[in-house]
């Protein structure tokens, strides 16, 4: 079955300015009826975070307009009207312009809710003739609430059957032909989400590290791309009631007015006594980027563990990157690791790189096998990328899988005795681009490991880890050469430092990663940028702080604040306690750290926006400098900025393991 990936469809800049700053939109505005919460995003058009009491029970729903590609054609909003009603309701109105190149699309939004019941109404019309994959609502179920958790799925033909919604991560759609979803929300209360117009369907888009389950029309076993005519009209509903269930399978009704009080704060309790080694992290190599001594020398701050070069041996020149990787490589003092893509019947071009590597001097750690006909690696490339490639590099490992999305190796399993390691690579934008989704999605990343320990004895390889997606239906050009893959103009902001910090904790906290590769060393996807030997981008510093940690701390922070607070917590090889903390909003809050352990007294620094040109541009300065603040309790609250960075470090005598 087709990959149901939706990608952004403006292209980014190739190249991103060095910023800091990015362009917010009008922040959502709150509303409130009764128990029920949530919030009306205007740069979308779609209500997010509904909640009953302090309990998310949805997590979007919107219209998606997608052309032929999967792209997502954003709307522009018209006529916005946003009211809170007189008997405690809201009503929110709207007409949403998509257009791009021959697709034109309009469509009417109307959004009514109480305490009771939310109704989300999509009437849209076709303004000229294009193919389509898909028109129509979405609908977003969070993870946490719901994975795992018993639900009935009421069919089309107006059968109910009871099922589950995964905990682990689904490679097929784990509910078909939908009409109704109830599940519960606490006991005695559940929710019911009723679709009206198309058949629904549901997929696990922690597939493409989303962390949602989300219900969609129509269903993909259907021909796609459908054409669409001038005229062409659609109308679907979504509805969502909150009831009470008097007893297991007996009698509904409409919830009562009461309030579900959620537990958790913005916590953080560190437990020094449970430590475990840091994986090996490391970067991309970029395609066409000569690295200056300026750019090596601040690289080796950041300790990195190895570098992906990448080699597509149809290409003619993936010997002269090979080449070009030695270099940067023997200077980090980092090992090579070497993605191999076979376009033909690998056996002439398996050797041709065989010969290429013995003349390479830095050591080769890792072969990552792909061709380029498959989706997910199959045995016989990896059996003959190991009988030619072994006496290359004798202790070099072997990973195989997708250079793609999780969805791709989650559907084209390994077998179970495969002894090389699985991987994939990893992105958060497989279906939306905006900030508050990124932070969202944060949370499903260490999902993917924990599902492939299941089908896999062998520990994952994360590589690499991007903002945007590398590749898309016109990532290939008509030579046959693989393009630059395109720049996310956040790379260089403090929202990107941030997402970076929450990434890494989320990854490196998961039991069974072998090793991560992150974004690329220097350029527009990088660290620091090409051509600017004076800067770094902030996420620099994120990387220069694990590179301070050999041993990360096990944390326990309160799930409500997982989408507001990253945190890493480790000690160095002289037991120095340290901590880093990142604000995941576009708000200053502040956050509470149970230093238990730390007691001598901590040294706090910041990266925000009152210093982060200055640090980026001087950053062997921030290091040096002395402490912004001391905390001397055990207990203290931290204001951190939007997007602010914080370190805290602590001495302790206690020896590592």
């Amino acid at each position: 079955m087709a990959s149901s990936r939706e990608i952004h469809s403006s292209s980014p800049p190739s190249e991103v300015a060095f910023s800091y700053q990015q362009t917010l939109p009008p922040a959502p505005r709150r509303l409130n009826a009764g128990p029920l919460n949530l919030l009306f995003d205007y740069e979308t058009g779609s209500i997010r975070r509904v909640c009953y009491g302090q309990r998310e029970v949805v997590r979007q729903c919107y219209g998606a307009v997608r052309d032929r590609h999967w792209g997502t054609i954003y709307p522009v909003l018209k006529d916005v009207s946003v009211r809170q009603l007189p008997d405690g309701g809201f009503e929110i109105t709207f007409t949403a312009t998509c257009q791009k190149e021959e697709l034109h699309y309009l469509w009417a939004a109307r959004i009514q809710g109480d305490a009771r019941r939310v109704r989300f109404e999509f009437n849209g019309e076709a303004q000229s003739d294009f193919l389509s994959n898909r028109i129509g609502l979405c609908l977003l179920h969070p993870i946490l609430e719901c994975a795992g958790s018993p639900c009935e799925i009421e069919h089309f033909d107006g059968t109910v059957e009871p099922s589950l919604f995964p905990q682990l991560i689904s490679p097929a759609q784990p509910f078909r032909e939908i009409r109704a979803i109830r599940h519960r929300v606490v006991d005695g209360m559940e929710i019911e989400a009723r679709f009206e117009g198309e058949v629904f369907e549901t997929e696990d888009q922690r597939n493409w590290t989303d962390a949602s389950f989300k219900t969609y029309a129509p269903p993909l076993e259907r021909p796609f791309p459908v054409q669409v005519r001038k005229g062409d009209r659609a109308h679907q509903s979504v509805t969502l009631t909150w009831m009470e269930r008097t007893q297991v399978g007996g009698s509904r009704e409409a919830a009562p007015d009461r309030i579900v009080r959620n537990i958790g704060h913005r916590t953080l309790r560190i437990d020094w006594e449970r430590l475990r080694p840091k994986p090996a992290v490391g970067f991309g190599l970029p395609r066409e980027q000569i690295h200056s001594e300026a750019a090596i020398k601040r690289m080796r701050a950041l300790y990195p563990a190895h570098l992906r070069v990448d080699c597509h041996l149809e290409d003619a020149d993936w010997s002269e990157r090979l080449q070009a990787g030695e270099t940067p490589a023997l200077a980090l003092g980092a090992t090579l690791h070497i993605a191999v893509f076979l376009a033909a019947d690998g056996d002439s071009e398996l050797w041709a790189l065989r010969d290429a590597c013995r003349r390479v001097k830095a050591p080769i750690g890792l072969w990552l096998i792909f061709h380029r006909l498959e989706k997910s690696t199959s045995r016989r490339w990896v059996q003959l990328a190991r009988e030619i490639l072994r006496e290359v590099a004798p202790g070099a490992g072997f990973a195989a899988g997708t250079n793609e999305n999780f969805a791709e190796l989650n559907r084209e399993r390994p077998p179970m005795t495969s002894d090389w390691l699985p991987c994939f690579s990893l992105n958060p934008q497989g279906h939306a681009a905006d900030s508050m989704t990124l932070i969202e999605n944060l949370s499903a990343q260490g999902e993917t490991i924990r599902t492939a320990r299941t089908f896999s004895t062998q520990p994952v390889v994360v590589s690499p880890v991007t903002l945007l997606p590398r590749s898309n239906p016109g990532s290939i050009g008509a030579s046959g050469t693989v393009t630059q893959p395109p720049a996310d103009p956040r790379q260089g902001s403090l929202f990107a430092a941030a997402w970076t910090l929450g990434s890494i904790s989320a990854l490196l906290s998961s039991d069974g990663l072998h090793s991560v590769t992150y974004f690329e060393t220097i350029g527009a996807r990088g660290v620091i940028p090409a051509g600017q030997d004076d800067r770094v981008f902030p996420s620099y510093h994120v990387f220069a702080g694990l590179a301070e940690i050999d041993w990360l701390a096990e944390m326990e922070q309160a799930h409500s604040s997982k989408t507001e607070i990253a945190a890493l917590a480790g000690v160095d090889k002289h037991g120095n306690r340290l901590v880093w903390l990142a604000n995941l909003t576009p708000e200053q809050i502040e956050f509470s750290v149970e230093c238990k352990g730390m007691e001598r007294g901590a040294l706090v620094r910041r990266i925000d926006e009152r210093n982060v040109i200055e640090s980026s541009r001087d950053p062997e300065k921030w290091w040096q400098q002395g402490s912004d603040e001391i905390l001397d309790q055990a207990a203290h609250k931290i204001a951190i900025p939007q997007y602010g960075l914080v370190r805290l470090a602590a001495w302790s005598p206690k020896k590592v393991p």
